[in-house]
């Protein structure tokens, strides 16, 4: 048993010793300043460039209960709405806000939905949609006025 314990720890101390001498290795002390933001504006220019597109047709939102409605539009211009799936509602910052909203089935185009915003401030729909090719995720960001509408 004690063979077995000893061969256990060396086998972790291996590890730990290999994950030090390559992260102190590898790392060659540049730090970007703003990765983060960099990196999420480069992921909304992906997107855009993808050319998914959600309009809104009420982008007038206020804390509360809001029908939001929306379309979907691919790059070739044309009207996708059909494939939406789900939105969700996140913030930005937290997903302690993050709700789905499924979207029912209908041929209604634009698609209305009820939304809830408890806060005010800046928000993100996210609609999910469902493709001949596979999934898609296009994303919107909205404001929300602390009053009513």
């Amino acid at each position: 048993m004690k063979l077995v314990l000893t061969a256990v720890t060396l086998i972790a101390l291996a590890a730990v010793a290999g994950t030090i001498v390559v992260g102190t290795r590898t790392f060659d002390g540049v730090v970007t300043e703003g990765s983060y933001e960099k990196g999420l504006t480069w992921d909304r220019d992906t997107r855009a460039s993808l050319g998914w597109r959600v309009v809104l047709m009420n982008p007038d939102l206020a804390v509360g209960k809001n029908d939001i409605a929306l379309s979907i539009i691919d790059p070739q211009g044309k009207d996708r709405t059909d494939t939406l799936r789900l939105v969700t509602r996140t913030r930005p910052a937290s997903d302690r806000y993050d709700h789905d909203y499924p979207v029912p089935e209908t041929n209604r185009r634009p698609v209305s939905l009820p939304v809830e915003f408890p806060l005010h401030g800046h928000w993100i729909l996210v609609c999910h949609l469902e493709t001949a090719r596979g999934p898609v995720v296009v994303e919107t960001p909205v404001y929300v006025k602390e009053g009513g509408h």
